[in-house]
């Protein structure tokens, strides 16, 4: 499970780059099953059902195995992918491919995932061929043909994005192949309401594990991909942060929270409250200040103001007070000093912190960035260690 979830998040990289990359990998995985199998690969074989069995030295043009005695030594070379890409086909796909996954190797995987994306092309008909063999795959095979299917035009057809989410959405599928099939989904450029309210219901369900914070994920990623296009963000912000205030899981609701941060989307009265109900009562002191961070951007600033004023009376962890402090000047400028102020009065170690803001909004920095560029230490309570934050913004 944890192989599967580190392939389901790798950063994508340039075919021309993988497919430089990934040729000694290959050479040396086909040499190993070539001296596993008992008859050699012949590329102009079309018959899938030997597949496995004529993987091997013809596919190593120019390479092959050298005798020394009893020992046989491979021949690291390989001048045969092009023979392979003409041989295979999405019906020989599988056969072809089966003893490449099982060597395990991310760059042949990566590879084998970008061809099975070209055989898919925009065909629905392919697609739907594809997404018929996910629920009979296994272990690495899982993430190969759902990283192939998401890769391939084809997975942006309604019809095929719609039947792979109710694949992921049927109770009887296990959470490994949930997992992968809620991350296949993240490249989408919309999700229509059930699906939404199916994504947000397993990062909600009683035990959501791994599928529930890809889940919460996935709805993120398409909500930014959809106001890139100029979409409305709203109907995902909403569900994510009924994920944040619901899901028993504290990772699921953090990253449920987090989402909304990358498209700056207005909060207004409704989602302010719910925010403000999560900063005082979640246990987990990550997800508090998540939710400390979506609520400067209220759109009713007094609320907000208020909310985080009463949340820094009966909070005790530093840290979680430290993002209610310096979010309180994000939200709202030197208009925030006097509750800073008071913030400062109630907990002593914030009295120089307010000296500092007040200095900085006197000189006539109004900007929030500048401001915290300003900040003479920007981890004064020594947070960042606990937080993992990085630059605020």
């Amino acid at each position: 499970m944890k192989r599967l979830a580190r392939l389901v998040t790798r950063s994508n990289r340039s075919r021309a780059f993988r497919r430089a990359t990934i040729a000694i990998a290959l050479a040396a995985t086909l040499v190993v099953t070539a001296l596993l199998a008992s008859r050699a690969f012949d590329t102009r074989d079309a018959d899938p059902t030997h597949a496995r069995a004529r993987t091997g030295r013809t596919a190593l043009r120019g390479g092959g195995v050298r005798g020394d005695g009893d020992e046989r030594t491979p021949a690291m070379c390989w001048t045969g992918l092009d023979e392979l890409d003409a041989a295979v086909t999405l019906a020989s796909f599988r056969a072809w491919a089966a003893p490449l996954i099982a060597a395990g190797d991310p760059n042949v995987l990566e590879y084998l995932a970008d061809r099975l994306a070209e055989l898919v092309g925009d065909d629905e008909r392919a697609a739907h061929e594809v997404l018929g063999w996910v629920r009979d795959t296994a272990g690495d095979e899982i993430w190969l043909v759902l990283e192939g299917l998401k890769r391939a035009p084809a997975i942006h057809q309604p019809a095929v994005a719609d039947a792979l989410a109710r694949v992921g959405l049927d109770p009887a599928i296990d959470a490994e192949h949930r997992t992968a099939i809620f991350a296949a989904l993240d490249t989408q450029r919309q999700l229509a309401p059930d699906i939404l309210d199916g994504l947000a219901g397993a990062a909600m369900a009683d035990d959501p594990g791994e599928a529930g914070w890809v889940a919460a994920r996935t709805v993120g990623r398409v909500m930014i991909e959809e106001q890139h296009r100029g979409g409305e963000p709203a109907p995902y912000v909403e569900r994510l942060l009924a994920i944040g205030a619901r899901s028993p899981d504290a990772q699921v609701r953090s990253v449920a929270l987090e989402m909304p941060m990358h498209v700056d989307a207005p909060v207004d009265g409704a989602a302010s409250s719910r925010l403000a109900a999560i900063i005082t009562g979640d246990p987990d002191p990550e997800v508090r200040k998540t939710a400390i961070h979506d609520l400067s951007l209220a759109v009713d600033r007094d609320q907000a103001l208020q909310a985080y004023e009463n949340a820094f009376r009966s909070e005790h962890d530093v840290c979680v007070r430290w993002a209610l402090f310096r979010f309180t000047a994000r939200l709202a400028g030197a208009r925030a000093l006097s509750v800073m102020a008071r913030m400062a009065l109630l907990d002593p170690r914030f009295a120089s912190d307010l000296e500092i803001f007040q200095r900085i909004y006197a000189s006539g920095v109004v900007d929030f960035e500048r401001v915290w560029q300003s900040l003479p230490d920007d981890d004064p309570h020594h947070c960042l260690d606990v937080e993992g934050e990085g630059e605020e913004s």
